[in-house]
């Protein structure tokens, strides 16, 4: 297994010191990229296939936070690690609140190192391991039903006894068919959904209602809503409250923006829900989030 490193920090012995603390390929990472700040790391994870992230956590342009939010939007199952000199439990708090796998110290022991790499290089063979048997069931599964639809049909032709009765099977047979490819096409590429996301993207600042948009799209909220629990593991109201939360933390890394102005700018009118919904997705107000930005 080949695994690929990405090391940001924007402070230059730091992530440099980092990048030559351990040998590498001792633990299965052929590749050891580096990055000054979170912009250059974005380009690079977009680029290469990265499986670890070594981020800090204050840095000029993009915090880390930010970055790791960013990053996990590209590649849900990178490996993520917080290398910070400042032992803050706000930080840690809001690292376990966004998935991160580890938060360690300034400076880094090489012990501390290894034992961490060590874990996450087991973690993810686990997780390949996992797919790759995942994957035999699945064609093990598929050949059982393969052979079980071959002596069904069998049985279904051998019950047809006039041309009607093959026309009508016929008929039902290939109706099945083109809803099932139907399903399935929505299914696998998500068409449906993609069109939710990108009016939420698009709309976020106004009021927005899933019947509003089931409208526009010609569905019924309904169907729509438990398509979207269903694509996504994640209600719509949860979502669209997420998203808008995420745009006004964006904002609040601007201290010329009040909490007041972010609040507005992305579709709240009630500051106490405002709040109330800030805080749970970062597990701060706004207030104290602006001070760790």
């Amino acid at each position: 297994m080949d695994l690929k490193l990405l090391i940001t920090d924007d402070e230059t012995l730091d992530r440099e010191g980092l990048a030559r603390q351990l040998v590498w390929k001792d633990y299965s990472i052929q590749e050891v990229f580096i990055a000054k700040d979170g912009p250059s790391a974005l380009e690079i994870l977009k680029k290469n296939n990265i499986d670890i992230l070594f981020s800090d956590i204050k840095m000029p342009l993009m915090s880390g936070i930010e970055l790791v939010q960013n990053a996990l939007q590209l590649n849900p199952e990178l490996q993520i690690v917080f290398i910070s000199g400042y032992d803050d439990f706000m930080y840690a708090k809001m690292a376990i609140k966004i998935g991160v796998y580890e938060y360690i110290l300034k400076p880094v022991s090489t012990d501390e190192l290894a034992a961490c790499v060590a874990n996450l290089v087991e973690r993810i063979q686990k997780r390949e391991e996992k797919k790759q048997t995942d994957d035999k069931e699945q064609m093990v599964r598929g050949s059982d039903n393969d052979e079980g639809e071959t002596n069904s049909l069998t049985r279904e032709l051998q019950k047809l006894e006039t041309v009607s009765d093959i026309r009508r099977w016929m008929k039902n047979t290939i109706q099945t068919a083109s809803d099932h490819l139907d399903d399935k096409r929505i299914s696998k590429s998500g068409a449906i959904i993609e069109k939710v996301i990108a009016y939420v993207e698009n709309n976020y600042q106004d009021t927005i209602s899933l019947n509003k948009i089931a409208k526009s799209l010609f569905y019924t909220p309904n169907y729509l809503g438990n398509l979207f629990k269903l694509e996504t593991n994640q209600k719509f109201s949860e979502y669209l409250m997420e998203y808008r939360i995420r745009q006004a933390a964006l904002l609040l890394r601007d201290r010329n923006v009040k909490v007041l102005e972010a609040s507005m700018s992305v579709g709240y009118k009630n500051m106490p829900t405002f709040i109330k919904n800030f805080k749970s997705i970062y597990g701060v107000t706004p207030s104290e989030y602006r001070k760790y930005m």
